[in-house]
Parts: C-alpha cells; structure tokens; sequence
C-alpha cells in the first residue's frame, strides 16, 4: 500500500509559501510523499480554453503554474530527497482542495487576507489550517 500524502495548496502568497515548507517538513518527519496542488482562481464566466491565450485568465494561470513551480522548488529545498508531484487543476479552489485532501495524510493550506481589487479579482480559499487524517 503507498502512502498516503502530504497535500498542500498554495497560491504562491507569502502564507502559503510558508505552508508548503512547513508541509514538506512534515512530509519528510512521516516519511510520506508530498503533492503540491494550485488551482487558478479565475471570476466568474471566465474560462481557460486556448482561445483564452493572450487573456487575463491566461495570465492568471501562467502566474499559477509559476507559483506552483516555486512552491515545489521550495518544498525540495525545505525537505531535500522528498518525493514532490505537482498538480495544477482547473475549477473551485475549495473543491478541488477538498477533493486533494480526501486520501491525503493532512491537508496544508495557508492564511492570508486580501483586500481591493486582489480580494475581488482572484478571492482566496486559503485559510490557516491543517486537517490531519481526512
């Protein structure tokens, strides 16, 4: 039987930044593997499909797949020999966490408050917690 990760989200915040090291630490301290997963907060109507190339949802998920590319980076260097995959969806960042988290050994996401026009355009689902054994 493998074992069962170590999921962690982020958003490529500061916090969340924060909480992926902090879940490869774990990760390695419980000899687990680790998955990464990020998922583009795009407004309503918005979709991503290529017709979208050259858009501000495309450029929301490039900036996604870049965070979630450091984050994996940071997580290495936080627990160096960890086994890291990465994992960038499209949908509802709360559901696809949930949906992440159901077979993991914790669930990691960070907290962070956003305020202006950060807060109306890409929201966040990101909130101080650390569900053990979803």
């Amino acid at each position: 039987m493998a074992a069962k990760p170590v999921v962690a989200g982020t958003d490529g915040s500061p916090e969340s930044v924060r909480a992926v090291q902090w879940a490869a630490r774990e990760a390695a301290l419980r000899g687990a593997p680790m998955q990464i997963l990020a998922v583009p907060s795009l407004p309503p109507r918005m979709t991503s499909s290529p017709a979208t190339q050259g858009t501000v949802s495309a450029a929301i998920e490039d900036a996604t797949g870049q965070a979630l590319d450091a984050a994996a980076r940071d997580a290495v260097q936080a627990a160096p020999g960890l086994v890291v995959e990465t994992h960038l969806r499209a949908g509802s960042p709360a559901q696809e966490l949930v949906e992440a988290g159901k077979d993991a050994l914790m669930l990691v996401v960070g907290s962070r408050g956003s305020g202006g026009f950060s807060a109306m355009v890409l929201g966040s689902v990101m909130f101080a917690s650390a569900l053990v054994g979803l």
